[in-house]
């Protein structure tokens, strides 16, 4: 990496690409513009011919320093084409006027079309070759060519690499064209794809790319994706100059810490930490050409390009059963390998061999899932995902990623937003209950959330049939009954709202339906009036229940439906008795008197032995140990090594239940 320099322009946000056949001049045209060589390879020099990627920069009058990626034009190197295609903002197409328009001149206007490059200029280059008439018919055959496209209309300029004929014009219209694109913004989460990682000797890893999204400081933390290893920027060039930041639309070389060679590669992507996901499974929109070769069943294997990478995959359509030529609707891509991509993000789709271009298009929901049997209605949300309203479009990005439930920050990196822009849009959604508020700050969409609702009530009225005497399940029991991952981590979110709307009632720590009221058969009261006898003559002592049960056996034999257990968990959650550990229940006055009791006692005392309280309520150590362990947990008392010491809480809290 050099050392920092003066510049008489500072760099803007832009990058020029080029496009056209093999040897049709395009390294030649950007030497001449520049002075820089974008051959850099041995191989290139030797044979004379691009191979891999070039970079160079130009100096465009009253725009500033732009970055060029100059790419090869051999078919056998269209995969690089495409990874120096993408982030391109202008694109250079070169067409030699000694050959004319050729096979790569087309496949490479379609791989711009499809990356959704919108802006551009055609050189017809090597005029020096040919006759005024030769050149000129050229130009026609570029018109034709470009007709319906976004270069319709776009500037031809003739030019001469060897004479310099037509570079100063060249210049003059890819500076107008600059000047009329908008800026990109620097706004949402960095990410940069790596077209190309070396090794430097005093440096270490340098990697470069251009800068899709967000902007990047020397210093910050970045993650090397698929692989999500961390590492931190050291030094940053863009266009040969040291500088502090790089943001969207600028070319940059990046020297990072501790990173060797072998931990990256092109196709890779820099990115902030925690903020990217790679996903096998993608849905798109989708547009073919209208060649046979574009005629794909599904599940038929295609090579997938996106940024720098390549990655092989199947791919299936939306609501049809294969693909045909001029296909223009929607499709899922599941991928052999790990891509990164969010909403909006540009594709190229070339078949699996041979290795031809037959679409493109743009991520619509990254991070999918497989759902194909939605078919129809899956394309009507992935229409409103990709071109609906706003509004629209997020609650229906909310509901595709189900049983995923994004937060702000996931709903803003994968929508390519900034973050401040996101959230009044969900504010208002959830006003509006077009979103659901979970806890966390993540989101539902009401279909999912009604469902799980459902469930929710479900199991209640499924405890009521099941146990008809209590008064309704606990929380606890409740969350074991699901493995839903939402349920489970959400649960009490989803409990509130059908608490709020009176679906559900909480009576003490259970929860109920509305409806639902305990009852008495006429054989469980004979029982409940026995138990409740037995707890009053215990008074502040615990009873044992399988003690109970067998001083009450009779009874519990002649009752078809006299289950002790239902009547016990009856009194407990009517608050007349309290469990005081799994087997042992004391009335709710005799606990209030045995601790009135201890609480006494301590008030004289100070302290109290197990011994001590055992002969204060005439009991036994079987029972007053569990009787202290409750009593120190609801802060009535408090253990000091052997001995009890009055707790902070009063005694009023025993009056209500556990």
């Amino acid at each position: 990496m050099s050392r920092r320099e003066g510049e008489p322009e500072g760099p803007v946000s832009l990058i020029v690409g080029t496009a056209g056949h093999i040897d049709h001049g395009k390294t030649e045209l950007i030497k001449a513009m520049t002075g820089i060589d974008t051959d850099r390879l041995p191989e290139e020099k030797q044979r004379g011919i691009s191979i891999d990627l070039g970079f160079a920069y130009l100096d465009l009058p009253g725009v500033g320093r732009v970055g060029i990626v100059d790419v090869p034009g051999h078919e056998r190197f269209i995969k690089t084409m495409v990874a120096g295609a993408s982030g391109m903002d202008i694109v250079l197409l070169v067409v030699a006027a000694d050959e004319g328009v050729m096979p790569q001149t087309v496949e490479h206007l379609d791989v711009c079309r499809y990356l959704g490059v919108r802006s551009g200029v055609v050189a017809i280059t090597k005029t020096d070759l040919v006759a005024d008439a030769e050149s000129d018919a050229v130009v026609g055959q570029v018109r034709e060519l470009v007709r319906g496209t976004f270069l319709e209309g776009a500037p031809i300029v003739a030019t001469s690499a060897r004479t310099g004929r037509g570079i100063e014009r060249l210049q003059a219209e890819m500076a107008a064209l600059a000047k009329r694109l908008p800026a990109r913004a620097s706004l949402g989460v960095f990410r940069m794809p790596i077209d190309r990682s070396f090794s430097m000797r005093g440096f270490g890893t340098v990697v470069t790319g251009t800068v899709l999204s967000g902007s990047i400081r020397v210093g910050s933390q970045v993650a090397i994706y698929p692989r999500g290893l961390v590492t931190k920027v050291r030094r940053i060039e863009t266009h040969k100059t040291e500088v502090e930041k790089v943001r969207a639309g600028q070319r940059a070389a990046m020297n990072l810490q501790r990173v060797a060679k072998t931990d990256v590669s092109r196709g890779d992507v820099l990115g902030e930490p925690g903020k990217l996901r790679a996903s096998l499974v993608f849905d798109v929109q989708l547009r073919l050409n209208k060649s046979p070769r574009a005629k794909l069943a599904a599940g038929a294997r295609v090579r997938f390009h996106i940024g720098t990478k390549e990655a092989l995959g199947r791919i299936w359509p939306v609501g049809r059963r294969a693909f045909s030529p001029g296909f223009d609707g929607y499709g899922q891509i599941r991928l052999e390998s790990p891509v990164v991509a969010l909403f909006g993000d540009r594709f190229v789709l070339r078949t699996y061999s041979p290795a031809l271009v037959i679409g493109g298009g743009r991520i619509v929901v990254p991070s999918s899932k497989r759902r194909l049997r939605e078919a129809e209605a899956l394309e009507q949300r992935l229409r409103a995902i990709a071109d609906g309203p706003t509004e629209e479009r997020f609650c229906e990005f909310v509901r595709s990623l189900f049983p995923t439930v994004p937060d702000i920050e996931r709903l803003s990196t994968e929508l390519s937003m900034d973050r401040d822009s996101v959230l009044p849009i969900v504010n208002r959604l959830c006003d509006q209950a077009r979103l659901v508020r979970l806890s966390g700050g993540k989101m539902i969409h009401p279909e999912h959330s009604a469902r799980l609702e459902s469930r929710i009530l479900e199991r209640i009225e499924n405890y009521h049939r099941d146990h008809p005497l209590r008064l309704g399940i606990e929380k606890s029991e409740l969350a074991s009954a699901f493995r839903h991952p939402v349920l489970s981590e959400h649960l009490d979110a989803f409990l509130a709202r059908l608490e709020a709307s009176g679906k559900v009632t909480r009576r003490g720590c259970c929860f109920s339906l509305p409806w639902h009221r305990p009852t008495l058969s006429e054989s469980q009261t004979n029982l409940a009036d026995k138990l409740r006898r037995e707890l009053r003559a215990a008074g502040p002592t615990p009873v044992s229940l399988p003690d109970v049960a067998r001083r009450l056996s009779t009874q519990l034999a002649d009752s078809a439906d006299g289950d002790l257990g239902e009547v016990t968990s009856y009194l407990v959650e009517s608050n007349e008795a309290v469990r005081i550990s799994g087997d042992l229940l004391i009335g709710r006055e005799g606990l209030l008197r045995a601790a009135e009791l201890i609480c006494d006692f301590l008030a004289r005392h100070k302290r109290m032995t197990v011994a001590q309280c055992r002969d204060l309520l005439s009991s036994s150590r079987r029972y007053v140990v569990p009787l202290l362990e409750y009593l120190d947990a609801r802060g009535i008392t408090r253990r000091e090594g052997d001995v009890r010491v009055r707790g902070a809480e009063p005694l009023e809290r025993l009056r209500c239940p556990a």
